[in-house]
């Protein structure tokens, strides 16, 4: 692996370190001073085609010099992904930027923690807002609420039923409660995955986050919904938690009513997909 950072991003690493991973291997890269992240992934075209599209739209965010995103690093060759070979087989491979920081789920959920997080959500969606990436836009994904029907085949591996008929009945909701009001919302691009495993603080406020593979074109509110589906759990007071969010949110960027109304089959809906 050291040798493949040295031909496609002319880096020494000094030191690898292997990092967990969803759908992909992970890396930590340490070489002379600096630290990166090194991402790999089976070979797919189709995979190529989105992670191209996540590097152009990260390039977008770091233009202002902001450390609150992964940039993407180009390779020798000037591109944000490329194909190589590694053990006799082929995968694509991309050079991150490393952020600094504690996880969310790491620390104590303050007051200021929490509106910090309101802020930088809102902060981070008035930039997507203003991006527009045909190859995101068309995605079709489970994890994007609008695709929540993609779903529908993994019902039956529920195998508690009680589980499983609170999930039809939320699946149900959804359809009653959302879907027609969806065609009223505002679209953007959204980071789609705001869990407290991807938000990075620090001195007691959100710092950063990362791991933009879930990005979509969906309803802004979908982005909060997200969010709030992880922060409030095991919490004592979950409606107080939401709403030292969401004030900070709408502070920065302000919430339409119609939004804020499917609040609760949207966190619900993200829960069924869990």
């Amino acid at each position: 692996m050291k040798s493949l950072i040295r031909q496609y991003f002319g880096i020494n690493a000094t030191r690898l370190t292997r990092l967990a991973g969803y759908e992909n291997a992970n890396f930590l890269i340490e070489s002379e001073g600096e630290r990166y992240i090194l991402k790999t992934y089976p070979f797919h075209e189709k995979t190529a085609i989105i992670l191209r599209a996540e590097s152009e739209v990260l390039d977008r965010l770091g233009e202002g010099g902001g450390k609150n995103y992964p940039k993407p690093i180009r390779s020798v060759s000037g591109n944000f992904v490329e194909k190589a070979r590694f053990e006799d087989r082929e995968i694509l491979i991309r050079l991150l930027t490393f952020l600094e920081g504690d996880f969310l789920a790491k620390v104590e959920h303050t007051p200021e923690l929490l509106a910090s997080l309101g802020t930088f959500l809102a902060e981070t969606d008035w930039q997507l807002m203003t991006i527009r990436n045909d190859v995101i836009a068309a995605r079709r994904y489970q994890w994007d609420l609008q695709h929540i029907d993609l779903n529908k085949p993994f019902l039956s591996d529920i195998m508690d039923p009680h589980d499983r008929a609170v999930v039809e009945y939320f699946l149900l909701q959804f359809r009653e409660e959302v879907i027609p009001v969806w065609p009223q919302l505002r679209m953007s691009l959204i980071h789609n995955d705001a869990n407290d495993h991807n938000v990075l603080t620090q001195d007691g406020k959100v710092s950063g986050i990362i791991d933009f593979g879930d990005m979509v074109e969906a309803p802004l509110i979908t982005e909060l919904a997200v969010a709030l589906a992880y922060i409030l759990m095991e919490k004592d007071d979950p409606l107080a938690v939401a709403v030292q969010i969401l004030k900070a949110y709408h502070e920065k960027l302000p919430l339409l009513p119609e939004e804020t109304d499917l609040l609760y089959y949207l966190i619900a809906a993200r829960l069924c997909i869990s």
